[in-house]
């Protein structure tokens, strides 16, 4: 079996689609493979050897005469069943067998099979751990990269957007609901919770680049210089999700949202963080666009002409709140209404009160 030698690259972030296209075709082989061990350990009888042993024995004979004694024989657990060494002189030899110890057992020729055993139980425990088998480990640090995740061998846990913790298996079920998703993608229920949606169990998603210029000026009244995105129930219901990833964090970059916000992030229940401006000047005004987000605590939200709610947010620090008064849009009457935890912190900091006395037609509610 050859391996999939993809050549070593030393510039560049992405692989070709040939060079891509070479992954799923070794993990068919591999799988072939492993169907091929299968039925080979269930009926092949040994080159030369005996067909079916009893492992009470202390001597394992083989037709051709040769006699391993117990002293030279080891047992060790195979995904087949067991794992035969024996040592004749200086040459040793694996047998996989079919069936455990004290019962007969088929012995295969080891000569051919060596490769077909490793590829099985690397092909195995690639399936019993992830949703998304077809892609090897190693293809998945590399991809994953790209989107911003990082891989530590030591603990075998990823970190992505400030989690470090994510498992092997969250990590595949958030690459498969979010590779190459780049800032202005369609965001329309882009990461919504909704019937076979691939994405309502990841609790953060990758971000593969671009990137919108949100404007220059202290007051957002520069336009964009991209597309406007729906931004209708962007998230909506994803319990799952902790911290979303639309934009870069580089000063001047965001996401301009327009149409309905109604029930954009409503009921992320488990949202703490929005990674990427929100620019809100062209969308309709709602106050459930963060209704039942009781973890959230940053959003960097600019454009803001309308009332919004973060009345079920009690953790909502109160450097969003005065970025977003500070990075209003417009002179009519805007309502922010807070939980009354997080009013009760916002309103004797010294950032937001600088901001609302510089923005008078701001004006903070108590929930």
């Amino acid at each position: 079996m050859e391996p999939i030698n993809i050549p070593t690259k030393t510039t560049g972030d992405t692989l070709t689609a040939g060079e891509f296209n070479l992954i799923p075709s070794k993990v068919n082989e591999l799988v072939n493979a492993a169907n091929t061990t299968e039925t080979a350990l269930a009926g092949k009888a040994a080159k030369g050897g005996n067909g079916a042993q009893d492992f009470n024995a202390h001597t394992l004979t083989v037709s051709q005469g040769v006699a391993f004694s117990q002293s030279g024989t080891t047992v060790a657990g195979h995904l087949g069943g067991l794992q035969i060494s024996m040592l004749n002189g200086d040459n040793a030899v694996t047998l996989p067998v079919a069936r455990a110890a004290s019962v007969g057992a088929t012995l295969v020729d080891n000569v051919t099979l060596d490769a077909a055993v490793a590829a099985e139980a690397t092909a195995r425990t690639e399936a019993d751990a992830s949703v998304t088998a077809s892609i090897p480990h190693e293809a998945m640090v590399a991809f994953a990269a790209l989107g911003g995740a990082t891989y530590d061998s030591a603990t075998s846990r990823w970190s992505l957007n400030g989690l470090t913790n994510i498992t092997e298996a969250q990590m595949r079920v958030i690459f498969a609901a979010s590779f190459g998703f780049r800032t202005g993608d369609n965001l329309a229920g882009r990461f919504c919770n909704s019937t076979g949606s691939p994405t309502a169990n990841i609790r953060t998603n990758l971000w593969f680049g671009g990137g919108m210029l949100a404007g220059n000026s202290a007051r957002w009244g520069a336009l964009y210089q991209g597309q406007a995105l729906d931004a209708s129930l962007v998230a909506y219901n994803n319990s799952s999700l902790e911290v979303l990833k639309l934009a870069p964090t580089a000063p001047g970059y965001g996401v301009m949202l327009k149409g309905t916000c109604v029930y954009a992030f409503a009921s992320c229940s488990n949202l703490k963080k929005v990674i990427g401006t929100l620019d809100m000047r062209w969308c309709e005004p709602s106050t459930t666009m963060w209704r039942n987000c009781a973890a959230l605590e940053e959003v960097t939200i600019a454009g803001l002409c309308a009332n919004i709610s973060f009345a079920w947010s009690p953790s909502l620090k109160p450097e969003s709140v005065a970025f977003m008064i500070n990075n209003s849009y417009g002179t009519a009457n805007i309502g922010i209404t807070l939980h009354a935890d997080a009013y009760a912190v916002a309103i004797l900091d010294p950032g937001v009160l600088g901001a609302l006395q510089e923005h008078t037609n701001v004006q903070l509610i108590s929930a």
